[in-house]
């Protein structure tokens, strides 16, 4: 008779599990939507455009059917969308592999020399999670040496800063790699809800937040003459964290913006990782520059300049063309005058 017991008691609890594996798996995205959902009423920059409680309904209606966490990412998307900040974004979970994938397709920095002492630093794009190139280099430092291997013929009397392909990543490591053009200081500020401020600055090959290191350069490079003239370059493909480096510039002496205006997204994300390793990126703060300016749409350059995207990194460049024109006639990239003979005296 206890053994009968024993087995009934099996039986049921062996049904009850069963059960509850049934309901369990529709609860478990509802929670996760709804978490999500928390996450981003909570943090998100914007979140008084949205109406919470109707927003969580077209959400759990959307979601409805769902059986895991990835179902629900339409409806996660959807909500974001509501927002209007044009940035917050979900990505899913990524492997081991899909990070060593995304590291063999970061572009690298490259420098070179425009003659006539101007020198040309292109920053590309920089997705992430990781910071390093195909190369085992960091992204940041490969700046620096490029920085420094044009400056082996000698100083620059200006610089071009090409940020036309730079469609955004991570921002700390771009900012810690131009530092040296850009020059040391405070640069500019996240401002969050409430008139928050968080400083960006760079110092000795670090780029802070707060005062913060988010980006380290072990050996970093100085530029032979500082505060020299820039141009930076932008673009309608320039975007998020491009936009951070262009606001960077903006406010500097002896600076110019050639080109199209920026994508306009040029506000700060946190990402926050969900419980099945996605990761929310929400708009949580504006940008502002150097003089206090705050962005919540494109940077416009100061010459406006019709380009093709084909035309970069030829001669027909005509951005390039009219920035180098520009850096020519000032002062320190005036060419010595040549007394030659009747110059003695």
């Amino acid at each position: 008779m206890r053994r009968v017991a024993r087995w009934v008691m099996l039986l049921a609890i062996g049904a009850g599990a069963a059960l509850a594996a049934r309901w369990a798996v529709p609860r478990v995205p509802a929670i996760y939507i709804r978490s999500a959902l928390s996450l981003i009423e909570e943090r998100a920059y914007y979140r008084d455009r949205v109406d919470w409680d109707q927003a969580r309904g077209e959400a759990l209606s959307l979601a409805e059917g769902s059986w895991s966490p990835r179902d629900t990412y339409p409806a996660i998307r959807h909500t974001l969308a509501a927002l209007g900040d044009h940035h917050s974004f979900l990505s899913p979970p990524l492997s081991r592999s899909d990070i060593r994938a995304q590291v063999m397709r970061n572009s690298p920095p490259t420098a070179r020399d425009l003659g006539g002492r101007v020198g040309y630093v292109e920053l590309p794009s920089l997705p992430g999670p990781s910071d390093y190139l195909k190369d085992g280099r960091s992204y940041a430092s490969v700046v620096h040496v490029e920085i420094a291997r044009v400056e082996a013929a000698g100083s620059r009397c200006g610089w071009l800063v090409d940020l036309r392909r730079n469609e955004g990543g991570m921002g700390w490591p771009m900012l810690a790699g131009i530092g040296p053009v850009l020059g040391e200081g405070e640069l500019g500020a996240w401002i969050f809800r409430g008139a928050v401020r968080a400083t960006w600055s760079y110092l000795s090959g670090q780029a802070r937040n707060d005062g913060t290191a988010m980006t380290t350069v072990a050996r970093p490079y100085r530029v032979q003459r500082p505060n020299v003239p820039v141009a930076v370059l932008i673009g309608p493909k320039t975007a998020s964290a491009g936009e951070f480096i262009a606001i960077a510039f903006k406010g500097r002496p002896s600076t110019q913006f050639y080109g199209q205006p920026t994508a306009g997204v040029s506000t700060g994300n946190a990402g926050i990782r969900l419980a099945d390793g996605a990761s929310l990126f929400l708009t949580v703060a504006l940008g502002a520059d150097r003089t206090g300016h705050i962005y919540e749409g494109a940077v416009v350059p100061d010459t406006l300049i019709p380009f093709e995207f084909a035309e970069i990194g030829t001669e027909k460049d005509p951005v390039v063309g009219a920035a180098v024109e520009w850096l020519r006639t000032q002062s320190v990239c005036e060419p010595a005058p040549d007394l030659g003979r009747g110059g003695e005296q």
